[in-house]
């Protein structure tokens, strides 16, 4: 199975409170800076912890499903 490996920035405040960021689009990924400050955007407090959770996810595959035709009178 192939994984890829994720990195999301999380933001925590002390009421639990959370916020989360994190993306890699067509190759582009924003700089580590970009991904604490959209976490940390979403809460009020200016009491946040910040952490990185990391995860290795399987890549789902693209799978090819075999069909018959019919060809018949439609009812309706």
């Amino acid at each position: 199975m192939t994984t890829v490996r994720v990195r999301i920035a999380v933001a925590v405040d002390p009421q639990g409170n959370w916020n989360a960021a994190g993306w890699k689009v067509h190759g582009h990924q924003p700089e580590e800076r970009e991904f604490l400050f959209c976490a940390l955007e979403g809460l009020d407090s200016s009491e946040e912890s910040c952490f990185w959770v990391e995860a290795d996810l399987p890549i789902p595959e693209i799978q090819t499903v075999q069909g018959e035709v019919k060809v018949g009178e439609v009812n309706g």
